[in-house]
């Protein structure tokens, strides 16, 4: 809305200043106004000083506690389901590889890497073993899945493949994050209290 005038000016005598509160402009005219009539018609704009004003410290505060007891309880459910999702994949993955071990074992009457003199581990944090074990095992995988690969790989979480010349078995193993999983079992001696969900055939 365009600010009013005093009578008997126009814009063209006016002045404009900054009202510190609100920024609104405010008028003073110069043709011989006294200081006593410029603060009598200081504020042209009539709006209540609580629609201008800015948020005081105290009500930032209360709306950034707010905001991080909301963060708090809706990130621990999401990495909760991510956790429980990496673990589903690791499970269907075993069980993947372990379905070409045996189609494998099947064709061939040996394991992957079983020879007369022991048997090849692989992992997969080994780049080098897991692509000489992946080149045994993917043509008897179905060709539409990627040959599986755990979803951090690394250290802590991998998969691993060990097989055994006594009693022509292996073992199929992946490291999981729920520390409550009722399908998989404590590592013996891990000091991290960390799980395993194998498949031994």
């Amino acid at each position: 809305m365009r600010p009013r005038f005093f009578k008997g000016f126009t814009p063209h005598t006016e002045k404009r200043f900054e009202n510190e509160a609100c920024h609104f402009p405010i008028v003073a005219l110069t043709n011989g106004m006294t200081k006593n009539k410029m603060s009598t018609h200081k504020r042209v704009n009539k709006t209540p000083r609580f629609l201008c004003g800015g948020f005081t410290l105290i009500e930032m505060l209360a709306v950034v506690a707010i905001m991080g007891l909301i963060a708090s309880l809706t990130l621990g459910p999401i990495q909760s389901a991510r956790l429980r999702s990496r673990d589903s994949r690791r499970k269907a993955d075993i069980t993947v590889l372990a379905l070409g071990v045996d189609l494998y074992y099947a064709e061939k009457r040996v394991l992957p890497g079983l020879t007369q003199t022991g048997c090849h581990d692989y992992a997969s944090h080994d780049e080098t073993s897991w692509d000489e074990f992946k080149q045994l095992v993917k043509p008897y995988i179905p060709k539409s899945t990627v040959f599986p690969v755990d979803p951090k790989n690394n250290d802590q979480y991998h998969y691993s493949y060990r097989c055994s010349v006594s009693t022509n078995t292996y073992t199929l193993s992946a490291i999981v994050e729920n520390k409550f999983d009722f399908d998989s079992t404590p590592i013996p001696d891990n000091s991290l209290g960390l799980r395993k969900y194998e498949i031994t055939r």
